[in-house]
C-alpha cells in the first residue's frame, strides 16, 4: 500500500499543481481504495477466502493482511481528502 503522493501529484498534474490538483488525486486514491474494498468483499472473494482458511494455506493471513491495510488507508486518505477540502476553502476563501 505504497503511495508517493508528491510524485503521483505531479505526474497527474504536472510541475505545479493546485490545491484542486491535490483534492482530485486524494479523491480518486479514495475512490480506488473503496472499488478494491468493495471486490474483496464480493461473495467470490469471500468465498476464496473462506476456502482458503479452510486449508489452513498461508494465503488466508496474507489476505487478512490486505484487507487491514486496506481499511487503514481508506480512513488516512479520507483524512487527508478532508485536510485538502478544508486547506483549500480557506485558501479560496478566507474569513
Amino acid at each position: 500500500m505504497k503511495h508517493d503522493p508528491i510524485g503521483d501529484l505531479i505526474r497527474q498534474s504536472g510541475d505545479h499543481p493546485g490545491p484542486l490538483d491535490e483534492i482530485l488525486l486524494w479523491k480518486t486514491r479514495l475512490d480506488k481504495l473503496h472499488s478494491i474494498d468493495a471486490q474483496l468483499e464480493s461473495a467470490v472473494a469471500v468465498d476464496i477466502l473462506r476456502n482458503l482458511e479452510e486449508a489452513n494455506s498461508q494465503y488466508a493471513t496474507s489476505f487478512q493482511h490486505v484487507r487491514k491495510d486496506i481499511a487503514k488507508v481508506k480512513i488516512e486518505e479520507h483524512f487527508m481528502q478532508t485536510f485538502t477540502s478544508l486547506r483549500s476553502n480557506i485558501i479560496f476563501f478566507p474569513l
